[in-house]
């Protein structure tokens, strides 16, 4: 009954868009004189298989060329096939089909201009997209190829099919979807067709700009891990512990890179990955434009990847390729035979009989289970990959090996210009001579041993027994005042971590229990309180978010705390703190940081003390408070005025200062 419904629902829609495009088409268009216009709304892959006979078309017709694409392309279209376009069009489909304000826009411009030719190659065409656009615009000759129905019933079809003056014959045998594309153009043009599947690395970002942006080192080998459906998406434990392999055995960084749809994958990716590995793995997931994707494949030694956008790139580009598939589709997205350096690893059922479930797997989706495919089943295919490239095999890497002596950086460098910074700025250990805890921290902080009290009720010595062996951990200690502080109050189990060397030998003098680390995922431990005072802001953006996961999984016991301090970007003196300190990264609002600590997967968050009210005289405390409450209504007075507003769900702090307090909680499940 559902089906049925929804079956009407899906009429009544495209009766109002018949409608109106009806409506909103221009009866009288302005003709362009030999014009083609070439229609591919489709993905990614497509176009890519597609592009080579843009510049095909132009240098045999050198008619004007007009190309109508979908905008997940579109930067990367114009970048690189301008020479050949002369005019772009692009198409956002979901708005098209769900959009009538946006369709009916489209509509109109589209039926605006005339052109001699109208091309729609794709040859498993979509009704409600291509056949709708072919449809309106006006053409003199439209061309298409016979087609199938894969996504489209036979009856829309034959409708459909009605649209086009020309239907191109096509072969019945299953064909590389670019073979395909050449089948048509072959036919359009009349001519034999020398066209090969390329890609100019001249026309994609530098080398210089990819170390640059994403602090990258050669050699690497990239993985992309995304997949437009979980059958095809190999899990994430099998490309850890290839990733793993590639490291240990060949001393290659590994790129991770795919939408932002799999920001949550990378992140389990990297947890099954060694804790000294992990150094060498660079997250660019959700990261990276096509364009960008499409330079980084050609600098890699290698692809591994699913079935997918990618492995089209990497041989367009000439770069080493191995596509982990369940065979859906089988050779139509991957070419039969393959390319020299590429690689098809298919699931063994299929493996000893491809040609058969070639045929099967272009007329039904594939249900096979790609995780069948193992780790193992690929690992000879990158020894063979990497000795063409005349890298061969190293001794393993130890497991407790802290640091990969292959990218160890020297930081003796690094290092000392930060010391030499905080000098400059005046920074040294009498700076904090006097230093205090804070009240609004005090009253967060988990009780001293009893011992620390010797005048304490035995009530108090009850209430805090069961806390005397909390362990309290302080990240970024600097030269360790906090932890002095702890230790007078007579806290025990204190332990803090610092990248500074200066600093840390200054803590150990002083009888702190500090460890230099260079990465806070190389640190274990399991902490009852953590405090982050005015770090974050010094860490590089796309580090924070894994860097908060690290210490909630790894380091904070179930229900632990932790508290964190960051300089408040919303504040007055925002943009001074922003600027003051030359090794600040990044500055967070309040909201800000409360999203972030929810990807990283915190729960419960409070901002501590956001008023700056704590420890403060009665008296004080009244007077403050309305001052404060003039100041809001101020500022939500101008904010009217000049049209401002800020993101309603967003706390608002306004002290220089964001405290915030988050208590962990046990995985789930």
């Amino acid at each position: 009954m559902r089906k049925f419904f929804k079956n009407i629902l899906k009429s009544l829609r495209d009766i109002g868009f018949a409608l109106l495009d009806r409506c909103v088409c221009h009866k009288t268009p302005k003709p362009i004189k030999h014009s083609i216009i070439v229609i591919k709304t489709d993905g990614i892959g497509d176009y890519i298989l597609l592009r080579n006979f843009l510049e095909t078309l132009k240098n045999t017709t050198h008619y004007h060329i007009t190309f109508l694409g979908n905008h997940i392309y579109k930067d990367f279209a114009q970048a690189c096939d301008s020479p050949w376009v002369d005019t772009f069009l692009w198409l956002d489909k979901a708005a098209f089909l769900k959009n009538p304000l946006y369709r009916a826009k489209i509509i109109a411009t589209l039926t605006q201009t005339s052109y001699t030719y109208l091309l729609n190659p794709t040859y498993s065409r979509d009704y409600h997209t291509d056949y709708a656009l072919s449809r309106h615009i006006h053409a003199t000759h439209k061309f298409a190829p016979q087609g199938d129905c894969s996504n489209i019933s036979q009856a829309q079809k034959q409708k459909a099919d009605k649209i086009f003056h020309h239907l191109l014959k096509n072969t019945q045998e299953i064909l590389f979807e670019f073979d395909r594309n050449k089948e048509f153009f072959t036919q359009f043009l009349g001519k034999h067709l020398n066209t090969k599947l390329s890609l100019s690395p001249q026309s994609l970002p530098s080398w210089s700009y990819l170390c640059q942006t994403f602090a990258i080192n050669a050699p690497y080998v990239l993985l992309f891990i995304g997949a437009n459906s979980p059958l095809r998406r190999w899990s994430m434990e099998h490309f850890a512990h290839s990733a793993s392999h590639i490291i240990t055995h060949y001393h290659c960084d590994i790129l991770l890179c795919s939408g932002k749809e799999d920001i949550p994958n990378a992140q389990i990716l990297k947890q099954h990955i060694k804790k000294t590995l992990q150094n060498k793995v660079h997250d660019l997931v959700g990261k990276t434009s096509l364009l960008d994707l499409s330079a980084l494949i050609a600098h890699a030694q290698m692809l591994i990847s699913n079935e997918t956008s990618a492995p089209h790139l990497a041989h367009a580009l000439h770069t080493p390729c191995i596509t982990i598939s369940n065979g859906n589709h089988l050779t139509r997205f991957t070419p039969c035979p393959l390319p020299n350096g590429h690689y098809l690893i298919l699931p063994p059922l299929i493996r000893d009989n491809i040609k058969h479930y070639a045929q099967v797997f272009n007329h039904q989706i594939s249900q096979l289970n790609i995780n069948t495919i193992s780790p193992q089943d690929i690992y000879p295919a990158i020894k063979t990959l990497f000795e063409a490239r005349k890298i061969q095999p190293a001794p393993t890497i130890k497991e407790n090996t802290t640091e990969i002596p292959a990218t160890q950086e020297t930081p003796t460098t690094k290092e000392n210009t930060m010391i030499d910074y905080f000098y400059a700025h005046g920074i040294q250990a009498s700076t904090y001579d006097n230093y205090q805890i804070p009240p609004y921290l005090k009253e967060i902080l988990p009780p001293p041993p009893p011992t620390a009290n010797k005048h304490a009720t035995k009530q108090t010595d009850d209430r805090a027994q069961p806390r005397e062996a909390m362990q309290i951990l302080d990240i970024g200690c600097g030269l360790g005042q906090f932890l002095l502080a702890l230790k007078k109050l007579g806290y025990t189990h204190i332990k803090g971590i610092d990248t500074n060397p200066e600093a840390i030998k200054h803590c150990q003098n002083n009888g702190l229990d500090v460890e230099k680390i260079t990465q806070i995922t190389h640190y274990q431990g399991q902490y009852d309180f953590i405090t982050m005072m005015h770090v974050l802001e010094h860490l590089p953006k796309d580090t924070i978010i894994p860097t908060l996961h690290y210490i909630k999984t790894h380091l904070l016991k179930p229900q632990g705390k932790l508290f964190i301090a960051v300089p408040n970007a919303q504040s007055n003196t925002g943009c001074y703190w922003a600027y003051e300190d030359f090794t600040h990264q990044w500055l967070f609002t309040a909201g800000s940081l409360k999203y972030t600590l929810l990807m990283a997967g915190f729960e419960h968050i409070t901002l501590i003390d956001p008023d700056c009210l704590v420890g403060i005289t009665r008296p004080k405390k009244i007077i403050k408070k309305a001052l404060l409450a003039l100041y809001k209504a101020n500022r939500k007075f101008w904010n009217r005025i000049t049209s401002s507003s800020y993101h309603l769900p967003s706390p608002e702090v306004y002290s220089y200062e964001i405290k915030a307090l988050i208590t962990n909680t046990p995985p789930k499940g």
